[in-house]
């Protein structure tokens, strides 16, 4: 049997039934109508735009992070040290060398060079231990019996400092410092004619060395070789100080100039002829400053002041020699010096009192 509906059946759908189909049509016909379908495609498109620039601002904020710190190897530390060495920051420097041996600990350099800046800090027992160190990694690393020879003498193991000299000199039987040090060990120790030939073998290699020509003025002026050693005294004071007076002059120029660095290696020439220059290293003390490097020019500062102390004790004695010899006039003349370099000496002030009360009697 076949059903068949009719209109009046239609009147029986439920009216919320009949609501809910027809909302749904006019949603269907709205998506289906051209405009509708291009808002959609539109709204599509700028969701997927906005995903997309929102994963590359994430990629971009990755790679704007601060990049971890690369591992540093061996190399790289002695690098940061030699560096922090040459612009004066020896703590540093001591800190650098001591991560690189840390990664390479049979380095016999990196030794040498941490052990080198605990000399320059007043740290003599790590330097030993470093030099001690370089030895064993290396016996044929001269430079460390040298070094461990200075700091032996400075603690006044003298005898056991001119062991180490002996072996530094094995390998650099040239070497003016060597013969140098070793003569001043010889003369602590009473050896006066073995540290004579070790100054004048010294002084054959390098006449420079104006502290050579002035601690054999005192050994002589000791053994009572008055005339030997008023020219020590004097070849002590008067090592090439004219080149070396026109190179500080020339620097001079470079300072008033504004150029602290030029006037520096001008000054560092000056010093290099004549060590005894106290000016020169006044002036480059202040070029220094002008430069921005404090530490350097605090060390210059220093080294004049020990330096002033030096050059008047070389007046004093040439000045008691020339009393030996009965030259009282060039003896007052130089024990002046002395006074004008040390004012508040009181065996200086003493000598020249002495002196000039002989000049008066005469």
């Amino acid at each position: 049997m076949t059903l068949h509906f009719t209109s009046s059946r239609a009147d029986k759908i439920p009216p919320a039934f009949e609501k809910a189909r027809q909302i749904n049509q006019n949603k269907v016909a709205a998506a289906e109508h051209p405009i509708h379908r291009h808002m959609i495609l539109l709204m599509a498109s700028c969701l997927l735009f906005c995903c997309v620039l929102l994963n590359s601002c994430a990629t971009q904020g990755t790679l704007n992070q601060a990049p971890s710190e690369p591992q540093l190897n061996a190399s790289d530390w002695i690098w940061r040290g030699n560096y922090s060495m040459v612009i004066g920051r020896l703590d540093n420097a001591i800190d650098d060398y001591s991560r690189a041996i840390e990664l390479s600990p049979n380095k016999r350099k990196t030794y040498f060079l941490r052990g080198k800046l605990f000399e320059k800090t007043n740290k003599p027992e790590k330097a030993l231990a470093d030099f001690y160190k370089v030895i064993d990694l290396d016996p044929e690393y001269s430079e460390a019996y040298l070094f461990i020879g200075r700091i032996l003498e400075k603690k006044g193991e003298e005898q056991r400092a001119i062991q180490y000299y002996n072996k530094f000199l094995k390998c650099n039987p040239n070497s003016a410092i060597a013969y140098l040090h070793r003569g001043n060990a010889r003369s602590k120790t009473g050896r006066l004619n073995s540290a004579i030939r070790d100054y004048t073998r010294a002084l054959s290699l390098d006449n420079r060395l104006e502290e050579a020509y002035c601690n054999r003025g005192k050994l002589r002026k000791l053994k009572g070789e008055i005339e030997l050693a008023i020219r020590d005294f004097t070849k002590t004071l008067t090592i090439r100080p004219r080149l070396a007076s026109t190179f500080n002059n020339q620097a001079n120029i470079w300072k008033r100039r504004g150029k602290p660095y030029q006037a520096i290696k001008d000054y560092t020439k000056a010093l290099e002829l004549y060590q005894l220059y106290i000016d020169a290293f006044v002036n480059r003390e202040q070029a220094w400053r002008l430069s921005g490097n404090s530490i350097r020019a605090e060390k210059d500062l220093a080294y004049a002041v020990k330096l002033r102390s030096h050059v008047a004790g070389v007046f004093y004695n040439r000045a008691h020699a020339w009393s030996k010899k009965g030259n009282i006039y060039q003896a007052c003349a130089d024990i002046k010096r002395a006074v004008e370099f040390r004012p508040k000496h009181d065996r200086y002030a003493h000598l020249l009192a002495r002196l000039e009360n002989r000049i008066n009697s005469q």
